[in-house]
């Protein structure tokens, strides 16, 4: 049996909603999408939807019970991708006042896939959030592998279509503020928003 048509009513707008929210995987998007362009964040954001797709399917299938009786896996993924994203910061700030167009991003599709895949992975935020929110909406559907795969299948595409967005946003900026000969700060902006939320989470 496919997901309840009521289900789906209140699931659908709420997961929506908070996917929409700027959080450390949409702001990633958004730099990505301002430093290389759309088509080169295109596998930055195949990366953080893969990566999405494997920590929503893990919760799903009840795997919290090992992340709470082994918390030292969640402490290296919180801690690898704090230190990537304060990395990407400092790399893009660095680039943004030698090259026209920041190069945070630049790299192999293969390595773009990578990074996106690491920061998704490496989001604790994102672990609370699924952990607390797909449980219970999947014991209402009855827990049949069916409805668990729609289930999945809707978070993953609401996802993948919140990074599209802000990935989108963040080149029209780049290109609006390159007319008006500000593209740097836009750079820059960024690449300073990936060092805050680095240390941010960080010390979180």
């Amino acid at each position: 049996m496919l997901i309840d048509s009521t289900i789906f009513l209140v699931f659908a707008p709420t997961f929506l909603l908070i996917s929409l929210m700027p959080g450390i995987s949409m702001m990633f998007a958004l730099s990505f999408g301002a430093s290389v362009g759309m088509r080169r964040a295109l596998w930055v954001i195949l990366g953080q939807t893969l990566g999405f797709s494997l920590v929503s399917a893990v919760c799903l299938l009840g795997y919290s019970l090992l992340a709470r009786s082994n918390p030292l896996v969640l402490t290296m993924f919180h801690l690898t991708g704090a230190l990537y994203l304060i990395y990407a910061g400092i790399n893009g700030l660095w680039q943004s006042f030698r090259l026209e167009r920041p190069r945070c991003g630049l790299g192999s599709r293969r390595g773009l896939l990578a990074r996106g895949l690491l920061v998704s992975l490496a989001n604790p935020k994102a672990w609370i959030f699924l952990l607390a929110l797909l449980p219970p909406f999947a014991e209402k559907l009855g827990g049949g592998l069916i409805n668990q795969l729609s289930l999945l299948l809707v978070v993953v595409t609401i996802e993948f279509a919140s990074l599209l967005l802000y990935a989108y946003g963040g080149n029209r900026a780049y290109e609006a503020l390159s007319k008006a000969g500000r593209a740097q700060w836009l750079g820059r902006l960024s690449s300073l928003l990936l060092l805050t939320l680095g240390l941010w989470f960080l010390l979180g």
